[in-house]
């Protein structure tokens, strides 16, 4: 009785006292990282109800995050006997940058809120791992598999464009049968992780001087470093003398049934990355609903026990899309911007 005698003096009483939800959306201001009111719809009820579907299947799992070095490290302990999982999904107010605006005001958006039509990645956890050490996770005491999607907003775009994939099959896979050359970052006499880097500029800035100076940016950056494996790659590449719009130009020749999703800006990158975002996350609650199997995303990749691989990479490729993303996508005004 005195500790409520004690409240009441503070003026905390059952109708002071308000109950705050701890939602699966998080907006955030660009310039300030602070969160951000929004008002819900279709689109971000869906996807708080998947998210908190999500995570209570996952809170029934035993998830154990570890290293190489485990016996020194040892685990970390997430879900059932360990730490709550509670993962969100990542928005940001592009909408108060006046350039980006005025590209938004191209563009026909049918969310309250045009912000959540961009970006939409989730953080945490097992994604916040080193990628060598994801390779150490275990889901209820069993082994996992890491199952990359390959090249996974060039495929993303041919998937929209023309109703199928551009590959299924990993670059390691597809080397290790002797065809190489039908990755999506294959170009003759350059090096894959070169093609891949520019490419991803490509979809993401929105002319050729503004990709040509990151990619300098990052070649200076590379041979700045101390011995790396992408330090010897830049350095194998640059005695090669190709220039930087040469390599575009091929890049564009390679994949000219997609070329009008490249040099778009900003916008389009992360328009190509909600959408990786809204299909991985489905195909983890299909997984998990259809299949029983617990399912770890990580961007553009899943984490499922071993002997899930093979059903787990059937999903990936043969699931329908939702008919909610579908509806506010922007896939088909990215060639607007």
């Amino acid at each position: 009785m005195a500790y409520i005698t004690f409240a009441n003096s503070l003026g905390i009483t059952p109708e002071s006292v308000i109950e705050i939800k701890r939602g699966y959306i998080r907006l955030r201001s660009v310039s300030t990282n602070q969160a951000l009111p929004y008002e819900h719809d279709d689109y971000t009820r869906h996807i708080e109800t998947l998210m908190s579907d999500y995570c209570t299947y996952l809170n029934q799992q035993n998830i154990l995050l570890s290293t190489e070095d485990y016996e020194e490290k040892g685990f970390e302990d997430n879900g059932l006997r360990g730490e709550p999982i509670h993962l969100y999904r990542n928005y940001r107010d592009y909408s108060t940058d006046r350039n980006l605006r005025k590209e938004m005001d191209n563009l026909f958006i049918e969310t309250n809120n045009p912000n959540f039509s961009f970006g939409g990645r989730s953080g945490g956890f097992w994604q916040t791992a080193k990628r060598e050490d994801r390779s150490y996770i275990l889901i209820n005491r069993k082994k996992t598999e890491r199952i990359d999607f390959p090249c996974s907003h060039l495929n993303l775009c041919y998937w929209f464009e023309t109703a199928s994939w551009y590959q299924q099959d990993t670059y390691k896979e597809l080397k290790k049968r002797k065809r190489a050359d039908e990755d999506g970052y294959y170009l003759p006499n350059i090096e894959r992780e070169i093609v891949k880097k520019m490419a991803t500029l490509m979809l993401n800035v929105k002319s050729k001087a503004a990709a040509s100076k990151a990619f300098n940016d990052w070649l200076k950056e590379q041979n700045g470093a101390r011995a790396s494996e992408d330090k010897r790659i830049v350095s194998e590449y640059q005695k090669k003398g190709y220039s930087n719009v040469e390599l575009m130009n091929r890049i564009l020749k390679k994949h000219s049934r997609i070329s009008h999703y490249f040099l778009k800006g900003k916008l389009a990158g992360q328009i190509i990355q909600l959408v990786e975002a809204n299909r991985m996350h489905q195909i983890a609650m299909h997984l998990i609903e259809k299949h029983d199997v617990p399912t770890l995303t990580v961007y553009d990749e899943l984490i499922v026990p071993k002997s899930k691989k093979a059903i787990a990479k059937e999903v990936m490729y043969t699931m329908e899309d939702c008919e909610i993303y579908t509806k506010f996508s922007l896939m088909d005004q990215i060639k607007n911007l």
